[in-house]
């Protein structure tokens, strides 16, 4: 009886523990910003391929270009563009893309999706500005007034 006793005790004690590190990797901040980020590019990627149909390469179309627009997923606030399919622009050249957050000048982890949250701690309203050039459809820009709530 008292082995039957311990061995309850000590499955009870693993799985408390297990949980235990589940909890903390669920709390991960870095890990939610990181996922957030890898669902909001996985998004943008699955819009523009769903516009796209498979076969030979169709010219850039440069009405895909919408602006800037915001969105909110994990608690986070994100600006982002869609230009997948304006294939032309090198969004890897710190040059040809430019975001700016009330003028001043910011370096998102990608080309087409800036993430608020690590550019500003405080609750405010700011205005987000995106500008690419394009050889094909020539200077991409747009702003859009974001208010920004800080993710808890």
């Amino acid at each position: 009886m008292k082995t039957l006793k311990f061995s309850l005790f000590t499955l009870l004690m693993a799985v408390l523990f297990v949980s235990c590190e589940k909890e903390e990797e669920a709390i991960n901040p870095q890990q939610d910003k990181d996922q957030a980020i890898a669902e909001m590019e996985n998004l943008f990627e699955t819009r523009a391929n769903n516009e796209e149909e498979p076969g030979n390469p169709r010219p850039i179309d440069c009405s895909v270009f919408d602006g800037v627009n915001e969105f909110k997923f994990f608690g986070f606030t994100f600006a982002g563009v869609r230009t997948l399919s304006i294939r032309d622009i090198d969004h890897s050249n710190i040059n040809a893309v430019k975001w700016t957050i009330d003028g001043e000048r910011v370096t998102p982890r990608t080309g087409r999706i800036l993430l608020l949250n690590e550019h500003l701690t405080q609750a405010a309203t700011v205005e987000v500005c995106y500008s690419a050039v394009s050889p094909t459809c020539g200077v991409l820009q747009d702003c859009a007034t974001i208010n920004f709530v800080p993710k808890n």
